[in-house]
């Protein structure tokens, strides 16, 4: 890794999960056309997922609570949209699900010894299955950053790269999200 650029799962907030995931290795970054429509579908998919954990706001102002209604609606629209023309397009079951550990930053999931990691440097494209209510995958892409032997497997760690403030921002919420569930299981369980 390079000495400038920062670790992306060190000093920030992880969520660590077993979640369906598929990657493959790219030649080259995408064009920024496809990449700006794949900006648009992450950051509507994980606006969805926080929608779900976002909390309803205090006011009493009717106003503000019928405009918030109609977003939310429209939201789930255009998410539903999403949903039946991803169906329609593949009727793909969910790939296999891994341990992965998730930051704003960049992701590591791990590969068993048997499986061909991709090399240190290689682009690669990474569909991540969020919530199983939702077929619909966040997609990502990276550069491999770094490989780590494990007991049986290795760590393959990605930084992402062309991600976009508005999904790094959704993104950033939606772990905030989830690590705050896991700590309040981990509590009451």
């Amino acid at each position: 890794m390079d000495q400038n650029t920062a670790h992306p799962l060190s000093g920030i907030l992880l969520f660590e999960a077993r979640m369906p995931i598929v990657w493959h290795r790219l030649n080259d970054p995408l064009p920024r056309g496809s990449l700006a429509r794949r900006q648009e579908r992450n950051e509507r998919l994980l606006q969805a997922l926080n929608l779900g954990e976002s909390h309803r706001p205090d006011s009493g102002d009717d106003d503000h609570e019928l405009g918030s209604a109609l977003l939310r609606l429209e939201m789930k629209l255009d998410m539903a949209l999403d949903m039946l023309s991803a169906l329609a397009r593949t009727q793909n079951l969910l790939p296999q699900a891994r341990d992965v550990r998730l930051s704003a930053k960049g992701l590591g999931w791990l590969l068993t010894t048997d499986e061909i990691a991709p090399a240190e440097g290689d682009w690669v494209e990474i569909g991540l299955s969020m919530d199983p209510h939702f077929p619909h995958t966040l997609e990502l892409t990276g550069r491999v950053e770094e490989i780590h032997p494990k007991s049986g497997s290795h760590e393959v760690i990605v930084s992402f790269v062309d991600l976009g403030e508005k999904v790094e921002e959704a993104l950033t919420r939606y772990i905030f999200l989830q690590h705050r569930h896991q700590v309040a299981m981990e509590k009451g369980g």
